[in-house]
């Protein structure tokens, strides 16, 4: 803002004053000049008096000019302020805008160290990463590649142990069977009716458990109700022998025409047929397997034609018995290893099959 110059006082004091200096007694016009003057003495005073009437007139002009302009800035002063005030308002509010610029610059700066900063550790952090993706991939390169042999191995093993597990179970079961049944025929050469059929029971029972062992189904509920009813067959067989018996003297079948020993084994013969029969049914709704259904039934009527030759010595139906077992159990071993095989599922689909056709969803 432009300072206000100072108007020069006429009333206190002389232009000469206001110059600054003050003019000596002979400088003045009104002094009395001396008595005795030379004539360059009177020169020298008239060219002091003209100098001095023409600083007094340049005085009154600076005079008059500084007034003039002490009246325009009286004037013009208010605009003056409020133009200055503005001013520095808008000095202050740069400077206030300067620092904040400043202290923003210095903000950003210092994010920006701090990002360079965390770009550096996440650059290590991914070079981390990418190294440990590295080796994964490696690592799982060299698994793909060496996983077949292992599954393999491990597939060769479960093999091997299962194979062994079978044949040890096949074993005991047919060396149980077997002795079990032969002492069933002993039984029934000897004329024990009764005791050849308990032991009949307990042989198909070691035959029907073994193998559904083997196969992975020995809990299953209908296996274990259709195994404890062949177990009891030397319980339930008399009962059924006599009920045939009295169902054919009951119907009069057509018989004349056969002979009279033949008719005479008729009711064992039927017995036997239709007992072994059910028993076929019972493994056919197990196993749903058309090859067991077909060898079973032939030979549970091939039993039931031996029953009815007359044999006093009983040689003829304990045949038929070992015969119907070791058919049964053969049939059974096969449909075990079949099923229990480690490329076999463990719950096929139910179904009847008939020589590797299927007939239910499930191929023989």
């Amino acid at each position: 803002m432009r300072s206000r110059p100072n108007a020069p006082n006429s009333k206190s004091g002389s232009p000469a004053r206001a110059n600054g200096s003050r003019p000596s007694k002979r400088c003045r016009p009104d002094s009395a000049p001396p008595k005795q003057l030379s004539a360059p003495s009177r020169e020298r005073r008239e060219a002091e008096a003209e100098t001095f009437r023409r600083e007094q007139a340049e005085l009154a002009a600076r005079e008059r000019e500084l007034a003039a302009h002490a009246a325009a800035e009286g004037k013009d002063s208010p605009e003056i302020v409020e133009l200055a005030a503005q001013l520095a308002e808008a000095q202050k509010l740069a400077n206030q805008r300067a620092a904040e610029a400043e202290q923003r610059a210095a903000e950003a700066q210092e994010r920006t160290i701090q990002l360079e900063s965390r770009c550096r550790e996440l650059a290590e952090q991914c070079d981390l990463v990418r190294r440990e993706l590295k080796g994964s991939r490696e690592q799982a390169r060299r698994i793909e590649h060496e996983l077949p042999q292992r599954i393999a191995q491990q597939q060769l093993k479960a093999g091997r142990a299962e194979q062994t597990r079978r044949s040890v179970a096949i074993s005991l079961t047919w060396l149980c069977a077997v002795v079990i049944a032969g002492t069933a025929a002993v039984a029934g050469i000897n004329n024990d009716p009764a005791q050849a059929a308990l032991l009949f029971g307990m042989t198909f029972a070691a035959f029907f458990f073994g193998s559904h062992a083997v196969a992975g189904r020995l809990f299953d509920a209908p296996a274990i109700v259709i195994g404890l009813i062949g177990a009891s067959f030397g319980w339930w067989y008399p009962m059924w022998t006599a009920a045939v018996a009295q169902a054919l003297a009951t119907w009069s079948l057509p018989v004349d025409a056969l002979p009279a020993a033949v008719v005479t084994e008729l009711p064992q013969a039927v017995s036997v047929a239709t007992a072994l029969l059910t028993i076929t049914v019972g493994i056919f709704a197990l196993t749903w397997s058309g090859t067991l259904l077909l060898q079973i039934g032939s030979v549970s009527l091939f039993a039931g034609a031996l029953a009815l030759f007359p044999d006093d010595s009983g040689f003829a139906l304990a045949a038929a018995a070992v015969i119907w077992l070791v058919v049964t159990g053969a049939g059974l071993t096969r449909w075990a290893v079949r099923i229990g095989g480690p490329d076999t599922p463990a719950a096929p689909p139910r179904g009847p099959t008939w020589s590797g056709m299927s007939l239910g969803g499930r191929a023989l």
